[in-house]
């Protein structure tokens, strides 16, 4: 994009958005975003409070992680539990999105 600038917004706590699309893994149910040098992990909660009422669905953050030196320029699914993100510090990360609260670092490779 020729004027990104335009098109980031803050978020609360620090970091920007970039005009990255999120990813979705785990069925749907957990959703990763990049902002600035780290990825936001936020997840489907499902509240059954009531028997006899329809589930309610709510999307909750559950964590950040530090995942490159430089700002995040892409992520991508790769199958129900893993995901690539490349910086502009010249690395891939490849992540294990298996557990619904974190992302684990399961490889790194220089580009």
């Amino acid at each position: 994009l020729e004027h990104a600038s335009a098109y980031t917004s803050e978020w609360i706590g620090g970091g920007v958005f970039q005009p990255i699309a999120p990813i979705w893994l785990r069925g749907g149910r957990t959703m990763v975003a990049a902002c600035g040098r780290h990825l936001r992990v936020i997840s489907m909660i499902t509240n059954r409070a009531a028997r006899n009422k329809a589930p309610i669905h709510q999307l909750k953050y559950t964590s950040r992680v530090a995942a490159h030196d430089h700002p995040v320029t892409a992520i991508c699914a790769l199958g129900r539990f893993h995901a690539a993100s490349a910086s502009s510090d010249g690395t891939l990360r490849i992540w294990d999105g298996s557990d619904p609260k974190e992302l684990v670092s399961s490889r790194i490779i220089d580009v």
